[in-house]
């Protein structure tokens, strides 16, 4: 997994003393999350800035993909989990047949990830 980071910023000195990262991801509208840990480290790679680079980042890097302060967060995972929610009627549905049934209503479990 990567993620572009200013090299300077606060968390890249956090990272500097302990590498360990959780990183989460979730598409409300897919109802899908994820969330992983592992370790993390930083990056100084032109040529990879400039295969990630979109348009929209240059709020916070005006020079683009060349500038100075970008770097890029390399995750190696350790361990991940993922879920995929049902819709609404579904949860309705648990819920009302856990009140018909008298016991705890079970609706998507998450997933780990070896």
């Amino acid at each position: 997994m990567r993620w572009r980071r200013d090299h300077q910023s606060p968390k890249a000195n956090e990272l500097s003393h302990d590498m360990r990262v959780s990183v989460g991801f979730s598409d409300p509208s897919k109802r899908v999350y994820a969330a992983v840990a592992g370790q993390a480290r930083i990056l100084r790679d032109e040529a990879l800035a400039a295969q990630l680079w979109r348009p929209a980042q240059r709020a916070w890097y005006p020079a683009g993909s060349s500038d100075q302060h970008l770097s890029i967060l390399r995750v190696t995972p350790e361990r991940a989990e993922y879920w995929e929610t049902p819709g609404r009627v579904s949860y309705l549905l648990a819920a009302l047949a856990a009140t018909v049934a008298g016991k705890p209503a079970a609706v998507a479990p998450g997933h780990k990830l070896p």
